[in-house]
């Protein structure tokens, strides 16, 4: 179900897998001809050159939705992140959870352009905090969980919650430190 955006020079078309494991090959139409670039995953591509980091996910075990882009070329793809990734264990969670809220000083959702940075693509925060909060929803929680938030490059303050259904928070926890975020890498 994973699925990259290959740009046909008007649009991305979406290529998905089939199946699971640590390799994958991705299948689908491409319609016009590939060129430029290809984006991971399908769903943030915006255009060649920016990217639309969610608000919200879906809380998958094991799922770090980090956006890669790649130059194209006719003999593969190689993909590089964008960003960086943080990781959130929390251990003890109330059964009656249904959301994990992670709020930062600065933005980390939206739109992002993409700009050379040490010879790779990146995404950078606006530092401004109208986009700062990313929610995961989920069913039935289990006792430990760890969330992976795709952040832009960037130095940040974070805050992180559970709260029920209606939105009520149950805990909560303010990060003190800055968090230095940089392409590729797992914080």
């Amino acid at each position: 179900g994973d699925a990259i955006g290959l740009y046909n020079g008007s649009g991305f078309n979406e290529l998905t897998t089939s199946g699971s494991g640590g390799t994958a090959t991705f299948t689908g139409t491409v319609v016009g001809t590939p060129q430029t670039c290809a984006i991971f995953p399908y769903s943030v591509a915006k255009t060649v050159s920016s990217v639309t980091l969610p608000a919200s996910y879906v809380w998958k075990e094991n799922d770090a939705p980090t956006p890669m882009y790649a130059a194209y070329s006719a003999s593969g793809l190689e993909f590089k992140h964008l960003g960086g990734l943080v990781k959130v264990s929390v251990s003890g969670i109330p059964a009656e959870s249904r959301e994990f809220v992670v709020t930062a000083d600065k933005d980390i959702c939206g739109d992002y352009s993409l700009v050379e940075e040490g010879g790779y693509k990146v995404i950078k925060s606006a530092g401004s905090a109208a986009n700062n909060s990313v929610k995961f929803t989920f069913e039935t929680p289990a006792s430990d969980m760890i969330f992976y938030v795709p952040v832009p490059v960037g130095s940040y303050k974070f805050t992180v919650s559970l709260n029920d259904a209606g939105g009520n928070e149950l805990w909560k926890f303010a990060g003190s430190s800055s968090n230095d975020v940089t392409r590729n890498r797992l914080v």
